[in-house]
């Protein structure tokens, strides 16, 4: 179990749209596997994709995404849009196998093969875990686990006595505090690779001293910013708040609950201390980091409302400011003013994530509509002010947080009832913060969203994160306002927070693998739906 998973890779990342675990995700696996291959642009490079991964990969962007990473580009980078053209104009080849048959321990991974002019190779496996979040699996063949939470030191060696003792040294003689230390092998004596994660920054003078060793063949550091930050906040000095790593780690609602109740604070507060404690960042800094994410969702927002464009499939576009014009002539429609505001938000922010443009993932881009369009209801009808609405957001990610502990984000592994479903639930807990509500009520409108979504299916027509998704955003919100509202009159569950979040883990697991976003089941194989792919109405690659 992560216990000390970031509250910003569950509110996170901010990324270019479509999907968290099919765009940033793979990106995120492609720009690693370029570290590992000494930060090179490969003469040609092949992605053998399986599982879902292999069934929607230009609907979600993956074959972009995976060539943006494999040129250096982060998920953020706008330039994801024209990777083909990024591609060309790097001279760098490339192609694509999908691969249907090979069963796969997770349903997004991806093997990167990178050619120098050699013909020399370079093979690197990864698995986008979803929200963002991904892990390396495999370097040429040899089982590895790394994630790149931490500042991390890969090592290829050869498998002899010693070596693993001299590295130790060498970084202890530079004071590097080794935070984990891996190694993995073919067999004994033969090639490995020893993964070292640290706390802190790695000196030149420790990563030249590991490169005189002959049995070292290569050193390679994968760099995490919250880390180099932390660095550069202990060098400043900067006077910090102290909170003990383990006072702050917990692994059920229940839990939170009670530490929340010990010391008399709300979640949102509890997550703050909980995220200096574990990034040793000032409070202003994860403020300041949580404030962007906040900007950026209401950015996304405001551009579908004011420049709406049709989506990099062709499917939607211009749905959220039809809504929106049409509630400012007709404020009293059924439903009432503010709950529809909300769905108008949420379709919005679909929208610009299907356009490839920049949203958070909360958790995933998929969901990335129901949260913001929550909070910009709260802030309109509500008057509440940008430092709670920031706040409120920590609530929604130790809500995320619990989900993704023991139970899915993603829809590739839960359905859309992991996406969703979850930032439902998340977006329920923040509301009831905001209304000043108990930390007991926030857990209940979450499990009374759960709920409402349990056994909701991820069905993307034509693979795309588009139809039904758009509208299923909208569903979400209104789940999330109309569960917050009960939980703060006072509803409570049979069944408490923990137990839902267990069943909705079965119920994903139940599901068929048509009904976990690879477009072979649901809404995906309704009639219309397939003709329209048939037809290709996407159009092909819009932005290439």
């Amino acid at each position: 179990m992560n216990l000390d998973l970031s509250c910003f890779e569950i509110i996170g990342p901010v990324m270019i749209g479509p999907s968290s675990s099919h765009t940033a995700g793979a990106c995120r696996i492609a720009n690693w596997a370029r570290l590992i291959n000494a930060n090179k642009t490969p003469v040609f490079v092949r992605f053998t994709l399986y599982g879902s991964f292999s069934k929607t990969t230009s609907g979600h962007g993956t074959d972009r995404a995976l060539l943006a990473g494999m040129l250096g580009f982060d998920v953020d980078d706008i330039r994801i849009r024209q990777a083909f053209s990024e591609a060309a104009s790097a001279h760098m080849k490339y192609e694509y196998v999908y691969d249907k048959e090979t069963v796969v321990e997770h349903p997004n991974t991806v093997k990167v093969e990178m050619y120098d002019a050699q013909n020399n190779v370079m093979s690197v496996t990864g698995q986008s875990l979803g929200g963002g979040r991904a892990r390396i699996c495999e370097i040429n063949g040899i089982k590895v686990d790394f994630s790149g939470r931490l500042n991390t030191i890969v090592i290829e060696q050869e498998d002899k006595a010693g070596v693993l003792a001299y590295i130790a040294r060498c970084l202890s003689q530079e004071n590097v505090n080794i935070a984990f230390l891996n190694l993995f092998r073919e067999q004994k004596g033969a090639r490995a690779y020893t993964f070292v994660e640290t706390d802190s920054l790695i000196p030149e003078a420790a990563l030249a001293k590991l490169r005189e060793l002959h049995e070292i063949k290569r050193v390679l550091v994968l760099r995490n910013e919250d880390v180099e930050e932390q660095a550069k906040v202990k060098e400043q000095s900067e006077q910090q708040e102290n909170f003990v790593e383990e006072d702050y780690l917990f692994s059920t609602g229940e839990e939170l609950l009670q530490k929340c109740s010990a010391a008399s604070i709300n979640i949102s507060e509890f997550m703050m201390r909980r995220e200096i404690a574990l990034s040793h960042l000032s409070r202003q800094q994860i403020y300041n980091k949580m404030l962007y994410a906040w900007q950026t969702m209401q950015n996304a927002v405001n551009i579908a409302l004011t420049k709406p464009e049709r989506s990099m499939g062709k499917l939607i576009g211009g749905e959220a400011k039809e809504v929106n014009d049409y509630l400012a002539e007709h404020p009293t429609t059924a439903g009432g003013i503010e709950i529809n505001k909300a769905v108008a938000y949420a379709l919005a922010t679909l929208e610009h994530n299907a356009c490839m443009g920049k949203i958070v993932a909360a958790p995933t881009a998929g969901a990335s509509g129901v949260l913001p369009a929550a909070l910009m209801v709260m802030r309109e009808f509500h008057q509440k002010s940008e430092h709670d609405l920031v706040y409120s957001l920590f609530t929604a990610g130790a809500v995320g947080f619990l989900i993704n502990l023991r139970s899915s984000l993603a829809g590739a592994t839960g359905g859309c009832q992991a996406e969703v479903g979850s930032a439902a639930a998340m977006a329920a807990a923040a509301v009831c913060e905001l209304a000043a509500a108990s930390n007991a009520a926030a857990l209940q409108a979450a499990t009374i969203a759960l709920m409402n979504a349990l056994g909701l299916v991820c069905d993307p027509v034509g693979g795309l994160v588009e139809v039904p998704c758009q509208v299923r955003n909208a569903m979400g919100v209104a789940n999330a306002l109309t569960a917050a509202t009960m939980a703060i009159s006072g509803l409570k569950m049979l069944v408490p927070f923990d137990e839902m979040v267990e069943v909705q883990k079965k119920v994903g697991d139940s599901m068929p693998a048509a009904l976990r976003e690879t477009a072979e089941g649901g809404t995906a194989q309704a009639p219309s739906a397939l003709n329209n792919c048939a037809a290709k109405a996407c159009g092909g690659c819009a932005f290439a």
